[in-house]
């Protein structure tokens, strides 16, 4: 079930690029007992890592990962996979899933991972529900401002084509970190949107932050920050993550 739910959520983070079939799937990395699943856009990179019996180190990708993520789900709560070059098998007590496998090469991700210095620890109702009466105001990049305030985010969209504009804020509590640059760590790794707009402290495609805040369980939101955050990617994770 875990897999299953995993593989869902990763499949938001999936690109569209036709010419880049591994980015329109989902990556799974199965080695020293655990599984690391992964997918990305180019703009936002999902991580999840998953306790499990490897037998032999395997990289396997799984195409239409929404459709067989949710039928992953329904095949029991434990599952076997089985891959060859060309295909993948997911078996569990009530069915079996064969799919095709790539060959091709995931992205090198780890390295863009900087050093988060700052955390802020959200609560996810209100962070979603500031993002959603966001949304009417949003221009066409779907871009909102982030300001660092004392103790809440006040987070702005602006349609200036339709003279549109909206403010809410966001209370945070925030905390000291130190991160290993390098290291991917699980949760949603979201690029900024450099140059598209001059305010803010940083800037985001409001519909990939909603897509991240999605993939969260509890209604902790854990965004973590460099020091300088315009440029540099923002780390979103849940509470177990």
């Amino acid at each position: 079930a875990e897999f299953g739910d995993a593989v869902v959520k990763a499949s938001k983070m999936t690109g569209k690029n036709e010419i880049r079939p591994e980015l329109q799937a989902v990556y799974v990395q199965a080695k020293d007992n655990q599984i690391r699943i992964a997918a990305t856009d180019s703009f936002q990179l999902f991580q999840k890592t998953l306790p499990a019996e490897v037998a032999e180190a395997k990289n396997f990708y799984i195409v239409k990962p929404a459709k067989i993520g949710a039928a992953i789900g329904v095949l029991g709560d434990k599952v076997g996979v089985t891959v060859t070059d060309k295909m993948v098998g997911i078996k569990g007590e009530r069915g079996e899933i064969i799919a095709r496998n790539l060959d091709s090469n995931f992205p090198q991700y780890e390295n863009i991972y900087p050093e988060f210095t700052n955390q802020f620890v959200l609560r996810k109702d209100e962070f979603s529900k500031a993002i959603k009466e966001l949304k009417p105001y949003l221009n066409q990049l779907n871009a909102v401002a982030i300001f660092i305030e004392d103790g809440q985010l006040r987070m702005k969209a602006e349609n200036k084509a339709e003279n549109l504009s909206k403010e809410v804020t966001v209370k945070f509590i925030r905390k000291t970190i130190k991160s290993t640059p390098g290291k991917a760590v699980d949760g949603i790794l979201l690029m900024p949107m450099v140059g598209e707009t001059g305010e803010g402290d940083l800037n985001l495609n409001l519909l990939y932050l909603e897509n991240a805040i999605k993939t969260i369980d509890d209604n902790q939101v854990f965004l973590s920050l460099v020091e300088d955050p315009k440029r540099r990617p923002l780390h979103i994770s849940g509470k177990n993550e």
